[in-house]
């Protein structure tokens, strides 16, 4: 590995080889490779946007994986009987494994399979005892979207319902997230006192629910990425204000932020869209 000459494999993959088909060949894994072909852009930058455009190129003319909800299902149940670890399924089915790992955690995500997904976070908290494989923010607005109390809830997933409480409270301290933990507050007042809201209320609750509809799948993998919550954050502040009309000044206004705050989302989203988008490329 020492001796190989890194610009030759990059062209390589210009030319038409992608990065898999380079590991492979060259005998280095996709990481490793992937970390070279950065350390050579830093001093060569000129020809990442060439690059990027193989990558892309590469992808557009891929097939998209398929795996069955019986295959996933199988699979989930292998993992929760500690039988083998997501890697090693992912390399007996012929699959990336961050491919693998989102489509079983969205499989997961759905209503239908709540058993099961009640069975792989009893697994998943003996390894993550502090829960950091549900992603709370989207099981909340799951909770009211199904008109679910926070004991209920709770019990459906197989969590403390103290654990759901203590979650409630954290989204009062997260920039962007004000709105949902008020009437989160309010809908679980009016839940322990059996207190209904009016049809006016109910249009408002759902308006506000719709504002977070975009969280992602409840399970993820163990451990929160708090980079990738600060660009959902920023994401969402970027989007709303693209679709106000009115100067900068005012967009932050009526998002209740400040205009350096939306200008420093703005910088935040560009450069991780960008990072993102080199590292899927470079998954090929």
């Amino acid at each position: 590995m020492d001796n190989l000459n890194i610009e030759e494999v990059i062209n390589k993959i210009i030319g038409g080889m992608s990065l898999r088909e380079a590991g492979r060949q060259y005998q280095i894994d996709r990481e490793t490779l992937k970390d070279m072909c950065m350390k050579y852009f830093k001093t060569n930058p000129a020809r990442l946007a060439e690059f990027e455009s193989a990558l892309k190129n590469n992808k557009a003319n891929s097939t998209e994986v398929v795996i069955s909800d019986e295959i996933l299902e199988s699979i989930c149940v292998e993992l929760c009987e500690r039988r083998n670890n997501l890697r090693a399924i992912a390399a007996r089915i012929k699959v990336d494994e961050g491919t693998l790992r989102e489509k079983l955690f969205h499989y997961l995500s759905k209503p239908e399979n709540i058993e099961l997904a009640r069975r792989y976070i009893k697994y998943q908290a003996k390894i993550h005892p502090d829960y950091s494989h549900i992603n709370f923010k989207a099981l909340i607005v799951e909770m009211m979207r199904q008109d679910m109390s926070q004991s209920q809830i709770a019990l459906e997933y197989g969590i403390p319902p103290r654990t759901m409480g203590r979650e409630i409270e954290k989204l009062k301290q997260e920039e962007g997230y004000e709105k949902l933990y008020q009437i989160c507050k309010e809908y679980s007042y009016r839940k322990m006192q059996r207190r209904s809201f009016t049809q006016f209320e109910q249009l408002l609750l759902r308006d506000v629910i719709d504002n977070y509809r975009d969280e992602g799948d409840i399970i993820v993998e163990g451990g929160v990425d708090k980079r990738k919550l600060q660009y959902d954050r920023a994401k969402r502040n970027v989007t709303e204000a693209d679709n106000l009309q009115g100067t900068e000044e005012e967009k932050a206004k009526a998002l209740g932020i400040g205009v350096s705050t939306l200008r420093r989302n703005r910088i935040f989203v560009k450069k991780y869209e960008k990072e993102q988008a080199i590292n899927e490329k470079m998954q090929e």
